[in-house]
């Protein structure tokens, strides 16, 4: 029998001084509290079902029943689900051709909408998520058992043996080989980030630095998203699978759309607001010499910046964006700003 053990939580709010990082969270959010540790030999990942005659049946996460007897109220009529073995529909084995059998990877076909067609995966709010997040820990739990269980296939006692025991600081032989090995193809791993690093370095010194760096964001109140949610009381999060198509395809217009010139409000009017509103700055320099952005009576932002007429990489390195000298500005604080 095991022991029996009480825990107890308590969230404590912060101070009105704490900073941010301290703050509650303001959004739903998915949150697993874990006791004790998880290693190699303890860590089980299962169901146990208790049979009419008294025995018992474990259940994995490979059976095709454990996602309906781990979410009852998503599968009520008992689907079943991924199972091991299934073979691709019109696919005919060749020995170019390996992949003729249905990966777990079909989690992430079975999470997206389709017309006409129910899907748990989408309809429940948070208990919803929840199941795509143990989907998700399905997948990746088979990828690391095959992967603790094929060590000798990735040759691990070489990788150890070199560099891994030099990394960890090693002085003893006896130390060597007691890792386990997470392969340059798994994604997150520390070997995946240096070999993702090697090829960054790599197209540096073959092409130079990069131009650009642009960060974009999702806004989960595009019209895109909302008109496409139609089941009443679902919001954003619940449809992670409208999101990351939307934002994919925003994506995509947006590198084929990148400026550094004011847009000309009789063709680009939206463009033309949001610029104005949150593109531009100043002014500072003479104008505004109390801007924040003024250090040593120059401005840190080196505006106004040259006149341009195309894209250039300056002697350091550094884009040069195209600003052309046109007609083009924006008032604020009562000055008028155009492309520098």
């Amino acid at each position: 029998m095991m022991k029996q053990k009480t825990l107890f939580f308590r969230i404590v709010g912060p101070r009105d001084d704490d900073p941010p990082q301290y703050s509650l969270p303001t959004t739903d959010q998915l949150a697993m509290s874990v006791v004790g540790d998880f290693s190699y030999e303890s860590f089980e990942r299962d169901i146990i079902v208790q049979k009419q005659a008294g025995d018992l049946q474990q259940i994995s996460a490979l059976h095709p029943a454990f996602m309906a007897l781990q979410y009852p109220l998503l599968f009520p009529y008992a689907e079943r689900g991924w199972q091991a073995g299934v073979l691709y529909a019109g696919v005919i084995q060749t020995r170019a051709n390996a992949h003729i059998k249905v990966t777990m990877q079909d989690y992430c076909y079975m999470f997206h909408y389709r017309k006409d067609e129910p899907n748990p995966y989408l309809c429940y709010g948070a208990l919803s998520g929840q199941a795509k997040v143990d989907a998700r820990a399905c997948v990746d739990e088979n990828r690391l058992w095959y992967i603790v269980e094929n060590q000798a296939d990735i040759r691990m006692e070489s990788i150890q043996g070199i560099c891994d025991a030099i990394n960890r600081g090693s002085t003893e032989g006896s130390e060597m080989g007691k890792m386990t090995v997470l392969p340059a193809s798994h994604t997150g791993g520390r070997r995946y980030k240096i070999q993702n690093y090697h090829d960054g370095i790599a197209i540096c010194r073959e092409y130079g630095p990069p131009d650009f760096f642009v960060t974009f964001t999702c806004n989960p109140k595009w019209p895109e998203i909302t008109k496409a949610i139609f089941d009443p009381g679902q919001k954003p999060v619940d449809r992670n699978d409208l999101i990351v198509r939307v934002f994919n395809m925003k994506l995509e217009e947006l590198l084929h759309d990148i400026k550094a010139e004011i847009p000309d409000p009789k063709i680009e009017p939206l463009g033309y607001a949001l610029v104005s509103e949150h593109m531009i700055h100043g002014p500072c320099g003479k104008d505004n010499p109390k801007c924040p952005c003024m250090k040593k009576k120059k401005c840190s932002k080196h505006c106004p910046k040259p006149y341009e007429a195309g894209t250039i990489v300056n002697k350091n390195g550094f884009a040069v964006y195209k600003r052309r000298t046109n007609a083009l500005f924006v008032k604020k604080g009562g000055f008028q700003m155009d492309n520098r």
